[in-house]
């Protein structure tokens, strides 16, 4: 299958005609976005966060604004919930893991993802 017709291409495209429409119009619209794959939130989410600049117009629907809200800036993360918000992780090692201990325990109930979070800090 040809990458730009499987869904994760799709989703790359999305996300690719979002950043540049961003970018040379200084506005993210989300307006006509009525679903996010985690694949495409998270390169949004990280635009938004180093480009504070840029306005940002939300989905119309209140639940994948919500969700959009929850992913990109919120710094709790609730105990129903199975995601976790972008967040950044100090550089220092040690507090890299204190920082993530705030999060991962809720999500990874095994502990895989957090070692292999902690395998690939320096």
């Amino acid at each position: 299958m040809e990458f730009g017709r499987s869904e994760l291409g799709k989703e790359y495209i999305k996300f690719c005609r979002l950043r540049f429409d961003a970018v040379h119009a200084n506005e993210l619209d989300l307006s006509k976005i009525d679903w996010f794959y985690p694949i495409s939130l998270l390169p949004l989410g990280i635009l938004m966060k180093e480009r504070p600049d840029i306005h940002v117009i939300h989905p119309s629907d209140s639940d994948v604004s919500n969700y959009v809200n929850i992913i990109t800036k919120s710094e709790m993360i609730s105990y129903q919930r199975t995601y976790i918000p972008i967040v950044q992780i100090p550089i220092d090692k040690i507090e890299g893991i204190k920082h993530l201990n705030h999060y991962i325990p809720r999500v990874d109930t095994s502990g895989a993802l957090m070692r292999l979070v902690i395998s690939s800090m320096k």
